[in-house]
């Protein structure tokens, strides 16, 4: 799977919802995220994402799911695999 993921800042979030409502978006209500994020070993935020791994475990509604991200073109282009975890810890 290849994730292409983008990110806006926004000033004004219910014009917005408003504005996806009446383009016929259905909004889910708000969900939690518990997220534990790992990077390669001497990885800073200094370095580029591109070619590394990263690895996160979510937990999300009594769900845990393990994803390793690898980015290709840009930090936000990603090849993507992940599985449902068992037991968290």
């Amino acid at each position: 799977m290849q994730e292409i993921e983008v990110k806006y800042r926004v000033d004004d979030l219910a014009a917005l919802e408003d504005a996806l409502t009446q383009r016929g978006a259905l909004l889910s209500a708000p969900s939690h995220q518990d997220d534990q994020a790992y990077a390669e070993d001497g990885w800073t935020y200094a370095d580029s994402k591109i070619g590394r791994s990263f690895a996160r475990l979510r937990t999300q509604q009594g769900r845990h799911l393990f994803t390793v991200k690898r980015p290709v073109d840009n930090a936000m282009a990603c090849l993507e695999h992940e599985t449902t975890v068992a037991d968290r810890e």
